[in-house]
């Protein structure tokens, strides 16, 4: 195989970069769209902050020297995270919700999801990927550019900022720092989960407050328990 230049391999990845950023704009349009509609039909949306960026060249060749493989057109094409959307939702469920409403949504196709937020990786880095593609139009033909969908909440997302200003410095740090982050991790997802329990709990209160039986009916039975556990 003839060998690229790198300024030859640079022009290729910005070309390959250019059709990921259209199908970026085109995703947060998906998301934009999605936020006023929850926000109209349900008053809150757990839609609460969104982000984006488009992975810089170094940064594919960081990367490829990093998973051991040799940087290419045929790499880089096949890089899914060289556009990405962060999607940041109060609570743990949130995920959840805001995942199958996008997976819903047309001219979208999920490709592949990756739950690290039951299956943390061993960092300790807990998020939900959707990995997608979108349908672009040209003025001769379509394109189905691949871009990378991140929810969390917004305490894994605290942890993903200290995480790596923390590698900023040193790719690698001390083995007791990573066990720290990673345990940190895990207190956070407890947090995160006890979090949606007191939410609910508190829909609870307010309606037996009103006193609005119909409406309790249709609260889980795990949170009545503690709400008879209250009264005793």
């Amino acid at each position: 195989m003839e060998k690229i230049e790198k300024y030859e391999l640079e022009d290729a990845y910005d070309e390959i970069a250019e059709k990921r950023k259209c199908g970026m704009r085109s995703v947060l349009t998906h998301i934009e769209n999605l936020r006023s509609e929850m926000k109209r039909k349900c008053e809150r949306s757990p839609i609460e902050a969104v982000t984006s960026r488009i992975k810089l060249f170094p940064s594919a060749l960081e990367k490829c020297e990093r998973k051991g493989f040799e940087p290419s057109i045929e790499s880089f094409e096949e890089m899914h995270d060289i556009a990405g959307v962060r999607i940041i939702v109060p609570f743990l469920d949130d995920i959840c919700r805001v995942k199958e409403a996008i997976t819903r949504r047309k001219n979208l196709e999920v490709v592949e999801e990756r739950d690290y937020i039951k299956n943390r990786k061993p960092s300790g880095y807990r998020s939900y990927h959707l990995i997608v593609k979108t349908k672009i139009t040209y003025e001769f033909d379509d394109d189905w550019p691949l871009v990378e969908i991140q929810i969390r909440t917004k305490a894994q997302d605290f942890w993903s900022s200290m995480e790596h200003k923390l590698r900023y410095k040193n790719r690698n740090p001390a083995p007791a720092v990573v066990a720290e982050m990673a345990s940190f991790s895990d207190e956070l997802y407890e947090k995160d989960k006890w979090m949606v329990h007191m939410r609910d709990y508190n829909k609870i209160e307010s309606i037996v407050g009103d006193e609005n039986e119909e409406s309790i009916a249709g609260m889980s039975d795990s949170l009545l328990k503690l709400q008879a556990l209250k009264r005793s």
